[in-house]
């Protein structure tokens, strides 16, 4: 049995906010015909929008040469399934509005709730109120104490459409914060700290009148992006395939996070309504039977 483990830390250029909506951009835009299959359903609470997809993906392209020549075409094939929780600031107007959490709190299938309001603080009156769900009790042990943070997290598992689940396991955990600071719950694995700007080969230092040579943080701030990614393979022959496998996402991470920024101009004027089509799009695309 060979484990590949791994978790990448990122600082990016950007607010919190900035980043639910270019990743949302990036991961659109980029969308290419790697993917054969999308299903997406977004579920919104008061502060937190949960997004669960499907994905049919053929990841033959990004697996080096070595890898493809001893593996079946079929092996390429993975289903990712993917739920991914932004919690939002609320705001309003004026902000004489306040955001309540009660403490009091529900477990139901499995899942933790607790009552939320919206209150009116010049009229005394709650104006909107709800019981939320938080992250299921399993992701929440994957990815550490999310008490009073504000961010945007994911929880991402792959099936093998030809290695069976007791031969082949993926996941990714993510977690973006605001601070250098977040530690996964139960996780033993390497720390290594990708720098966006110069990891690969097409480096991404200035971007139209954008620099982000030196401490860019002063100038533009930053947020940091968590990634715990483990591969196991369950096979004497072809365990080494799971450390490849692990240096095409670290190089998939990157690239993306690159685009984010790459792109900033693309995607910060737009609207919510926008984004929404613009994933909708995608989603009518490649929503087909595989």
């Amino acid at each position: 049995m060979t484990i590949a483990k791994r978790i990448y830390v990122i600082k990016l250029p950007l607010t919190l906010d900035e980043y639910r909506r270019g990743f949302r951009y990036a991961l659109s835009k980029f969308t290419t015909d790697e993917v054969s299959f999308i299903k997406m359903d977004r579920q919104r609470q008061i502060d937190s929008v949960t997004t669960e997809t499907v994905k049919v993906l053929n990841l033959s392209k990004r697996m080096p040469y070595m890898v493809r020549k001893v593996i079946p075409a079929a092996a390429c094939l993975v289903e990712e399934f993917s739920t991914n929780i932004d919690t939002l600031q609320f705001k309003k107007g004026d902000d004489k509005y306040t955001h309540v959490h009660k403490e009091t709190k529900l477990k139901q299938i499995g899942k933790i709730y607790r009552s939320e309001e919206i209150v009116d603080e010049l009229n005394t009156q709650v104006v909107a109120e709800s019981a939320v769900a938080v992250e299921p009790a399993d992701m929440k042990q994957s990815l550490g104490d999310e008490s009073g943070i504000i961010g945007h997290y994911t929880k991402t598992t792959y099936k093998n459409r030809h290695f069976d689940e007791k031969t082949f396991k993926m996941r990714i955990d993510t977690k973006v914060c605001a601070e250098n600071s977040f530690k996964f719950t139960g996780v033993d694995a390497e720390v290594e700290e990708l720098d966006f700007r110069t990891f690969l080969k097409n480096k991404v230092v200035k971007v139209g009148e954008n620099d982000y040579s030196g401490d860019y943080e002063k100038k533009y701030g930053a947020v940091y992006v968590f990634k715990y990614v483990e591969i196991e393979l369950n096979s004497m022959v072809l365990g080494w395939i799971a450390k490849e496998i692990l240096k095409v996402l670290r190089n998939n991470i990157v690239e993306i996070q690159q685009d984010i920024v790459k792109y900033r101009d693309k995607w910060i004027e737009m609207s919510e309504e926008e984004l929404e089509k613009m994933e909708k799009d995608v989603v009518e695309k490649f929503m087909k039977n595989v």
